[in-house]
């Protein structure tokens, strides 16, 4: 129900050849392979050899981490081009780059507009390739309110559009798991992190939160890759831990810190 993973953006200053023996060592079975460092789009022959490096290790290509903001001009063709070449069966994208209260009245409408369009023909074009389109759940988007993510999602109305989730670090976990519940039909794939503000801990320190977590995402038996993003520290060393930590709320045994 839940395959264990990592966002190749986790750590940047690393390879993604280093990135993937990391996820082999450590039992992780996908990654989102970054499409700002780690693989720029248009450049299929080294989306190739990633395909063929994760294939070698047992590891998924379960999505390329793209950082189209679904604007006019903005290399859809690259990006999709790209992801196929990957392997990947998803592509995540941003809806925009305002956040739905930036703008009032006819701007707001307009970005929306225009978000919506290019999103939808981004969508079509991808499920040509048959490949699955998320919306990045982030700040300055629209998709930074349950509200302005569940109305984009419906107004561009394609079947192969989702939401990824991932907490609101700034938000009470009462909200996050509220609006989880209210998303989960849109729901694919989840960033995983423990944050508080812009202070970050350890996954077990947030093990409590993330059963419940867990515990509404297999309510409704559907398959999504858990991705852990980012580490305390940032050091590569950590993922020994917090890859265990992520193995362990899978399986419901206990997190140890």
């Amino acid at each position: 129900m839940f395959t264990p993973g990592i966002v190749s953006v986790t750590f940047r200053e690393l390879s993604i050849d280093k990135i993937i023996c990391l996820c082999r060592e450590n039992g992780l079975l996908a990654i989102e392979v970054g499409g700002d460092v780690h693989l720029r789009p248009g450049d299929l022959r080294e989306a190739e050899r990633i395909s063929a490096l994760c294939r070698d290790a047992g590891v998924l290509p379960v999505s390329y981490g793209s950082y189209c903001r679904c604007e006019e001009n903005s290399g859809a063709e690259d990006v999709i081009d790209t992801a196929a070449a990957l392997g990947a069966s998803n592509i995540r994208i941003w809806a925009g780059n305002i956040g739905s209260a930036a703008l009032s009245g006819d701007l707001n409408l307009r970005n929306r507009a225009n978000v919506a369009a290019a999103a939808r023909n981004f969508c079509r074009a991808a499920a040509k390739k048959e490949m699955s389109v998320s919306f990045e759940w982030h700040q300055n988007t629209l998709t930074d309110t349950l509200d302005s993510a569940l109305r984009i999602v419906e107004e561009i109305n394609e079947p192969n559009l989702s939401l990824y989730w991932q907490p609101n670090q700034f938000r009470e976990f009462e909200t996050n798991i509220f609006e989880l519940t209210a998303a989960l039909p849109y729901v694919s794939n989840v960033h995983v992190f423990a944050w508080r503000g812009n202070d970050k801990f350890p996954l077990c320190e947030q093990a409590a939160e993330w059963e419940s977590y867990l515990s509404v995402l297999s309510s409704d038996g559907r398959e999504r890759a858990l991705l852990l993003e980012f580490m305390p520290n940032g050091k590569p060393e950590e993922l020994v831990r917090e890859a265990a930590a992520l193995k362990s709320l899978i399986e419901g045994t206990s997190c140890k810190s």
